[in-house]
This record gives structure tokens, sequence and C-alpha cells, in this order.
């Protein structure tokens, strides 16, 4: 094997001393993410066409060349994919089944070109016909699915007009957080991946009717393309490595069969643009329940990154104050947050966006609201906030005060206001009034009308912010804000 980096000359020398040979294209630096095989006298790895001298290895690109392909698997199992696979093959010039099997590369047929009898195994499944998609649904253990040779992932390459991958990069961070939640529930036997991941080929597979069983040989059907479901398997590829046990772990998997490349790539589309994930309004709403259950009920083993949401326990505070806000009589906000799983016509603005402001904004270390130790205090606390803000601005026509903008700014802005008010201990609705009106009396410049109702009206120019012009229109009213109690003496 030998790797040419920075050197198209010795690179083209070698293919033409080796015809037969193949050659691995890679990106420069260590990735696993784009191991695509060639043969060496493939044109896309040896025609450099118009493009300027340096394209094979001089630039984005290093090859790996060898005449054994076996070599080129350990070259990506040190590249980072342990189970010996590469992310693609050139559909021009290489037969998927014979890469894997070996038949045209010295193995002999139903072994694996590093040596190992390919895997025949029989599950039990069912059969689901979708129009013309036959599908398989069943069950196979993680020590099947790592298996070498059992799956491929073929990966779009966006720099290679001739490219016929689909999928995304591997995302390793998005595939350790998985294994990270199957190692950890390994010890309770609480982890769970219900969602099915979705493998493909281009043959038939051998199913018996009456026993409900599905026999598959590899040498006759594999790689499986992995449709829809990489992260999972590479996420459960990870935790095996650390803990055995995941080795029996059962995943939920859907094959479908005599599927050929093309409708599996519009498959992959579908698949990856219909889905929808669950709401944002709803799970905040779960959050805020795991959360209250935290000392009463036992908890089952969850992500990292949601079991950190539900022990911090803003997000369950934050919808508190939303809803708090969108059912008192007196609140300007009174049926304006459109609520998860609630149709509400008239409202302005979604949850999601109302709890991830307050969590965001409101409910930090830097806030003084967050240091209110009685909660129905901090609820009303708040609520003045908005009442002072629609009894300063609103005269029946600002409505993008209830909108996104509104929600942004205002949130942003009750620390430095709160802050303020805290010194003074007061945190009445005539008290925030005449500190708002303080602040908007300072206020200079291109937004200097963001205290009057005709800058929050319907097509004014509020309706027109972007996240940039909020980040502004904050700073200069926290700006406005010290003004109105600045000293003109200070003493060092």
């Amino acid at each position: 094997m030998q790797i040419f980096d920075g050197n198209d000359v010795a690179y083209l020398q070698w293919l033409s001393s080796h015809p037969d040979g193949f050659v691995l294209n890679r990106r420069r630096g260590k990735s696993d993410g784009y191991l695509v095989l060639h043969r060496a006298g493939c044109r896309l790895v040896s025609d450099a066409g118009d493009n300027p001298s340096g394209g094979f290895t001089e630039r984005a690109y290093v090859k790996v060349c060898s005449v054994d392909v076996g070599e080129l698997r350990e070259h990506a199992v040190a590249a980072g994919r342990l189970d010996g696979t590469f992310t693609g093959h050139c559909s021009r010039c290489t037969s998927r089944r014979d890469v894997h099997v070996g038949r045209k590369f010295g193995a002999p047929s139903g072994q694996s070109l590093h040596g190992d009898r390919m895997k025949k195994i029989e599950v039990a499944a069912s059969r689901a016909k979708q129009g013309n998609l036959e599908l398989y649904v069943t069950a196979i253990a993680v020590r099947d699915l790592i298996a070498p040779g059992f799956y491929s992932v073929e990966t779009l390459d966006p720099d290679d007009a001739n490219d016929k991958g689909y999928q995304r990069l591997l995302n390793k961070a998005r595939a350790k957080k998985l294994a990270d939640y199957i190692v950890k529930g390994q010890e309770e036997g609480d982890a769970f991946l219900p969602t099915s991941v979705f493998l493909a080929t281009d043959k038939s597979i051998a199913y018996d009717a009456p026993a409900n069983t599905l026999a598959i040989d590899l040498a006759q059907v594999g790689p499986f393309s992995v449709v829809d479901g990489q992260h999972r398997l590479e996420g459960l590829r990870m935790a095996a490595e650390r803990d055995p046990r995941v080795l029996d772990f059962e995943v939920p998997v859907n094959i479908a069969v005599n599927l050929p490349w093309i409708a599996q790539m519009c498959h992959f589309l579908i698949v990856n643009t219909t889905q929808k994930s669950v709401d944002k309004s709803v799970e905040q709403r779960i959050v805020a329940r795991l959360t209250e259950a935290l000392d009463v009920e036992d908890m089952p083993n969850l992500p990292k990154w949601i079991d950190n949401t539900v022990q911090r326990g803003e997000v369950g505070k934050a919808v508190k104050l939303a809803d708090y806000l969108n059912t008192t009589a007196e609140s300007p906000w009174l049926g304006k947050i459109r609520m998860a799983n609630v149709d509400a016509s008239d409202a302005s603005v979604n949850q999601r966006s109302f709890v991830k402001a307050i969590a965001k904004y409101v409910l930090t270390a830097a806030n003084p609201l967050e240091s209110f130790k009685d909660a129905e205090k901090e609820r009303k606390a708040f609520l003045n906030y908005w009442r002072a803000i629609a009894n300063v601005i609103d005269d029946g026509e600002a409505s993008v005060l209830y909108k996104y903008n509104g929600v942004e700014l205002f949130c942003k802005f009750s620390t430095p206001f709160f802050n303020k008010l805290q010194v003074a201990g007061k945190f009445t609705v005539p008290a925030m009034e005449s500190l708002l009106h303080s602040c908007f009396d300072n206020m200079e410049g291109e937004y200097a009308g963001v205290g009057h109702s005709d800058f929050w009206a319907k097509g004014g120019k509020a309706s027109f912010l972007n996240a940039g012009a909020i980040n502004e229109i904050f700073k200069e009213m926290s700006r406005a804000l010290h003004l109105s109690s600045a000293s003109g003496d200070i003493e060092l």
C-alpha cells in the first residue's frame, strides 16, 4: 500500500505501473467521513481533463493505493472506520458486491476480503407491501449489524460532480451522544431505541412465509445500503466498543428488497424531508413535567443532553411563566400565546419562541428575577413588567409588540431593567412605567422611536427587524437606561 499526499507525478506513475490496482480516495487530514474506492483505471481518479495540475493529491484529496483491497480496508480501520468498510465505491468502475465479497479480487466466494467468512443469519420478520415497495420488518442484534460487510454508507461528495452517493457526512459528535446514552443505559437495562434503521438491497432475500423468518446471506445480498440510520448504526458501534453488552442489544430494522440504487436515493430524500420531529412546544411541556417529577418518580435513563435540561429546570420554570401570562386576566398576553397542541387562531406568538426567550434571557444568573425565592412573586414581577410595557407602548395598534421581535427584545432587556429596579427594591407597575419612560426619553439615533406605538404597529419599523437590529436596539436601550441615573461627577 502506498499513500500519495502532495505528489501527482508519483501517483500517476503508480497508476501506470499497477493497472489492476485500486485507489481509495480520501479527503486531506484525519477523516473517516469520505473514503471511496476506485479501480486504478477509473477516469475519475486518473484523468485530470481540463482541471489545473495537482488536483489528485496536492489540494483537497489524498490517494491511498494498493493491489490488495484488504490493505485498503486496514487503512479504513486506522482512519476510524473500525468495521473496515468504505463510505462508498465508484459506481462507474466497481461493483459494490464484488468489492465486499471479493470475487474479482482473489478472495474465495463467500469470504470477505480480509478472509473472514461472510455472515449468514436468520431472523424473525414480517413482510409489508407498500405499493411497489417490498419491506421486511425485523429486529437485528448489534453484533450482526456491525459485522464487516453488513452495511455500507454511500456518502455524497459535493465537490465531485460525478459522485453518485447521497448520504450526509457522518457527524461523529452526534453518534457519540447516542453511544453515551446506550452505554449509560446498560446497567439498568433501560436504554431504548425504538426508531427503526432503514436498509436496502437491489436483490431478493429468502423469506419463509409460514415460519415468518428471513434468511440473510451477506455473500449473496450484502452489503445493505443505509437509507436512513447511519448515525444510529455508528453510535451503536461506538457503544459496543465500550461495553460488550451492547452487542446483544436488538435494533428495529426495515429492509427493502429489489430496490435499485436510484430508488434507494429517492427513498432517502423522502425519509429525510417528510419526517417531522416532535413540535418544540410539546418537547418543552414534556421537559417541564419531567423536571416536576424529579423528586417523586424513578426516572428512566435519559440521553445526557435531555437529562441536563431536565435537571437545570429552566424550561419548566419558563413554561410556567408563559402559562401565567397567557391565562391571567390583567395580562396583556392573555390568550396571545399559542400553547402546545392548541389551535389558537387569535394567538400571536408560539409557546416555543416565548419559552426559549424566557429561558435564555430571563432565567439567568445575571437577572434578579432568577434570585426570587417565591415563585408567585417571580411570576407577578414578570407580569408587572409586561403590563408596564403595554401601558407605555400599546395604544391598541402595537400588534408587533406581541410577536417574536417584541418577545426577543424585551425578554433580553429584562436583565438590565430588573437590575435597575432591584436597587430601589420596587417591582410595581408604576415604578416600571416611570423607569421605561425615562429610558425611552434618553433614546437617540435610528431607533429612538422604540418607545412609541407607531414603531410597533403592523407594517411599522418593528415588523422588519432582524437579529442584528434587535441586538442594536437592546444596546441602545441599555445605554439610555443607565443615562437616567448617571452622575455628572465620577470619583475614581
